[in-house]
């Protein structure tokens, strides 16, 4: 009898299905340790994110772009898109020169609004 291995094409593709930055190292990546059925991210995944980010919104005023999270082969990642520069910029102020009477330290000093 003549065997030959057993070989499949890998025929999954591993693109991020929307444009961004994405994480498996923060809030519900670092807990699901392995793929989610479709059925689990439409009925508990996309509810838990929705709920979260209204209520940042709620608390800080914090607006998340969608989507919240995807998944790439059935693996969860966090979007990161809320993180960026220009959301740090509107939280804060960044004053440079020294108040009257204040010795100037060269040192910037961020306030958070």
């Amino acid at each position: 009898m003549d065997t030959k291995p057993l070989t499949l094409p890998d025929q999954r593709s591993w693109d991020v299905p929307a444009a961004g930055v994405y994480t498996r190292s923060l809030r519900l990546g670092e807990w699901i340790s392995e793929p989610v059925t479709p059925l689990f991210e439409s009925w508990l995944l996309n509810r838990m994110e929705e709920r979260f980010h209204a209520s940042l919104q709620a608390l800080i005023g914090q607006r998340a772009p969608r989507p919240y999270h995807v998944l790439v082969n059935g693996w969860y990642y966090y979007s990161l898109n809320w993180m960026s520069g220009g959301a740090w910029l509107r939280k804060c102020r960044v004053s440079r020169a020294p108040s009257q009477g204040q010795k100037q330290s060269g040192a910037s000093k961020l306030q958070w609004e």
